[in-house]
């Protein structure tokens, strides 16, 4: 069973892919790192119904549409994540000396992404993405405004932006926005209840374009810059 069980969630987790501070806290017991992992991983950005759950008592659940296992966690050398899911016939006693999975992790993008590298395979790097929100987790309480201001553009000029926002429900909303030639200005809004977002903009010439991301009420700049380059990625969590 237990050969079973880690063939499939290889499968799973290949189907879905196709803090170094580790000081403890004096509130939870728990360090940074496994603080961070607390929480729901998904193997795809669409949240599917496969999933890791890690709980803060050190307790797991694998979950996907065959079965769900229970199982433990634990982080050791510092940032080396180990599991085990026992079968009816096993027992916890021992476990971290033989555990099922072992991965090295590292968190991008804020806490939300978790990338995991195989303990005994470095080219075996697989990524999951946060369910949810992190604890404390800010949001947007106001609009804000992504502008791009570009110079003239002729008529065969591509300007577009292709922008995914993630929602304090959990769920994602892509808006894919075109430039106001006219204006020459592409703006791209944030709006409220949002915790992160993603975009990607596009000019064909690559000509100079300043961006600006700011507050509608406030007028607060988070971000300024110019850029003389086709495309450009802007991601920020709040």
């Amino acid at each position: 069973m237990k050969q079973t069980f880690l063939v499939l969630i290889a499968v799973f987790a290949f189907v879905g892919c196709s803090k170094d501070d580790n000081g403890e806290s004096n509130e939870t017991g728990l360090s940074e790192i496994e603080m961070e992992l607390v929480g729901d991983w998904y193997p795809t950005t669409d949240l599917e119904e496969i999933w890791y759950t890690y709980n803060a008592d050190g307790t797991s659940i694998y979950y996907n549409s065959l079965f769900t296992a229970e199982g433990v966690w634990e982080i050791v050398e510092d940032n080396v994540l180990i599991e085990f899911y026992p079968d009816s016939d096993e027992t916890l006693e021992n476990w971290q000396d033989n555990p099922d999975l072992k991965h090295r992790v590292e968190f991008l993008d804020g806490g939300y992404t978790l990338k995991m590298i195989n303990y005994s395979n470095v080219n075996e790097v697989t990524m999951k993405y946060r369910g949810g929100l992190k604890e404390d987790q800010k949001v947007s309480e106001q609009t804000y405004v992504l502008e791009f201001v570009t110079g003239e553009l002729e008529d065969w000029v591509s300007v577009f932006a292709e922008t995914t926002i993630y929602n304090a429900d959990g769920t994602k909303t892509e808006v894919n926005t075109e430039v106001d030639r006219e204006a020459k200005t592409l703006e791209v809004e944030i709006p409220e209840d949002v915790y992160r977002f993603d975009i990607m903009f596009y000019i064909e010439d690559a000509s100079q374009v300043e961006i600006k991301f700011y507050g509608v009420d406030d007028g607060e700049v988070l971000h300024q810059e110019t850029i003389n380059q086709q495309s450009y990625e802007f991601s920020y969590v709040f």
